[in-house]
């Protein structure tokens, strides 16, 4: 696919009047063994914005629902990091502005045979909201051909595999992996979480989240040190994703999963 395809709303009336979605895939097919990355990025009208799958205090979170043939494995999809946006009486939504890319590796089962078409669909449903709030939906429908593993795969062109390619390697990774000098101290009704050199710690909750009694307050914080206040049950983890901000201002994302009580 040398272009990214700018899918229309399969219903002008509802939200995807509001919104762009452009297709884009980092190379031309796929190769039996090998991983595609899929993306589909989001182009919102100005002072328009969408929700994060995970906990917001309104709207509901973007969805992408993948079908592919047999053979065809679909990952789950690569979310971006959102931001706060507080509204007036206490409302804290996690939501994404302007321009935003989801990703979706695809990986195609060692032995397919080239020549084979893989048609793929895939369902996006999503609210976008400014002074209301509107659904939209829009269904896309693309997919390639399996490609001959002993010759060079071929990259997508216009600078879509670069791209993609970047963003995947920015993608949130484990904070325990990824940074070992990270502390997450778990105690009665309390979460701390320290990162060395930080200079701005934010939490995002997932959908499955510890209840956070003030997340408002909590939830970010001007230093290394992020304390999060919990309404925990057995089983319930403090489960989100984490951005960093260290001393240069530069910005890095992490997932978090830990038990929300202490043992």
């Amino acid at each position: 696919m040398s272009e990214p395809e700018s899918v229309q709303p399969s219903d002008p009336s509802n939200g995807a009047s509001y919104v762009d979605v452009k297709l884009a895939m980092d190379y031309d097919g796929f190769t039996p063994g090998e991983t595609t990355l899929v993306g589909f990025t989001f182009i919102i009208k100005d002072g328009w914005h969408t929700y994060w799958p995970g906990l917001s205090d309104t709207g509901f979170g973007v969805s992408l629902r993948t079908t592919a043939p047999d053979g065809l494995k679909v990952g789950e999809p690569i979310w971006p990091t959102p931001h706060r946006y507080l509204l007036p009486g206490d409302i804290l939504d996690h939501v994404y502005e302007h321009e935003f890319t989801v990703l979706i590796p695809m990986t195609l089962d060692e032995g397919v045979e080239p020549g084979i078409p893989m048609p793929i669909t895939t369902d996006i449903s999503y609210l976008v909201c400014k002074e209301m709030c509107l659904p939209g939906n829009v269904s896309i429908e693309y997919g390639g051909w399996t490609l001959d593993p002993d010759l060079d795969r071929p990259e997508a062109t216009g600078g879509h595999h670069a791209r993609l390619q970047k963003i995947y390697a920015e993608r949130a990774l484990p904070l325990k992996s990824e940074r070992p000098d990270a502390r997450v101290s778990i105690s009665e009704n309390r979460a701390t979480i320290f990162v060395p050199g930080a200079t701005k710690l934010v939490f995002y909750p997932a959908r499955d989240c510890v209840d956070l009694t003030d997340l408002i307050a909590d939830g970010e914080s001007s230093s290394d040190t992020l304390t999060l206040h919990t309404e925990p049950s057995i089983g319930d983890m403090l489960e989100g994703r984490l951005e960093v901000v260290d001393e240069s201002g530069a910005s890095r994302a992490y997932t978090l999963r830990v038990p929300a009580m202490a043992e």
